[in-house]
């Protein structure tokens, strides 16, 4: 049986595969390497407005498996999501656990 994506309703025959598709046409690449916490911070809460006025999915933060820990620790808790809460958004993380990147969920 084919599975879809649940965006675009594109058929494929392995979940695995729809995942990955969503990741890579509905997602907008963040590059977050080399960035301090504070400026990745800054940085992606401008791409969040982006995703809502351009009406883009989510965004992939892509924070590195070692040195980005910490950034991958912050996006993936509950402080940001309260904090994107407070400003009228919910934010959702994707079922996809690679430890290199995060995919957070945008809506309105």
């Amino acid at each position: 049986m084919h599975k879809r994506c649940k965006y675009c309703g594109k058929k494929y025959l392995d979940e695995y595969f729809v995942e990955k598709h969503i990741d890579n046409a509905h997602f907008l690449p963040i590059d977050l390497h080399n960035l301090y916490l504070k400026d990745a911070i800054y940085y992606v809460k401008l791409k969040i407005e982006e995703c809502i006025e351009c009406g883009i999915d989510g965004l992939k933060l892509i924070h590195g498996y070692h040195h980005g820990t910490r950034l991958r620790d912050y996006f993936r808790s509950e402080i940001f999501r309260e904090e994107m809460k407070n400003k009228g958004l919910t934010i959702g993380l994707s079922s996809i656990r690679d430890l290199g990147y995060t995919l957070i969920k945008v809506n309105k």
